[in-house]
């Protein structure tokens, strides 16, 4: 009975063995279940942080492009005013160079017209000189005559 009592106890004292084994075992993996846990809420967190920060870094890009579009549209809305002025100055332009060739023209036309007339008025005053040249010959040659009837 010794014996059994020895296994017994024995056994006993295995089995307490092997449940304190099992306990720290246990524990160990609840410890080692606890740290991954607690990394995998931290790896967790990180994610998240990151997820924040590329939102945020997302959400700024977005306002400073959103900003940069508007910037853009005001400048293409001024450019095409500028446009339409400068479209409406060329218009002005090409009318005031028909109006200028056309005044021109006319200049040009009224000048010959001046040119020709000096000339008509040269001729007919060289003509008038001439008359009166052949005028005053023909009463000298008169004048002559009688001159020399009377003297003679």
């Amino acid at each position: 009975m010794v014996k059994r009592t020895e296994t017994t106890n024995s056994l006993t004292a295995q089995l307490l063995a092997q449940e304190q084994d099992a306990m720290e075992v246990i524990t160990a993996l609840k410890k080692e279940s606890q740290l991954q846990s607690e990394n995998e809420q931290r790896k967790e967190e990180l994610v998240e942080a990151k997820i924040a920060a590329i939102n945020e870094a997302h959400a700024n890009q977005l306002e400073a492009l959103e900003a940069e579009l508007a910037k853009n549209q005001l400048l293409i809305a001024e450019k095409e005013e500028n446009a339409k002025n400068l479209q409406a100055d060329l218009v002005m332009v090409q009318e005031f160079k028909k109006k200028k060739f056309e005044i021109q023209k006319s200049l040009d036309s009224q000048r010959n017209e001046i040119v020709g007339m000096e000339m008509k008025h040269k001729e007919a005053f060289a003509r008038m000189e001439r008359k009166f040249f052949e005028e005053k010959l023909r009463m000298q040659r008169e004048a002559n005559a009688k001159v020399s009837l009377e003297s003679s």
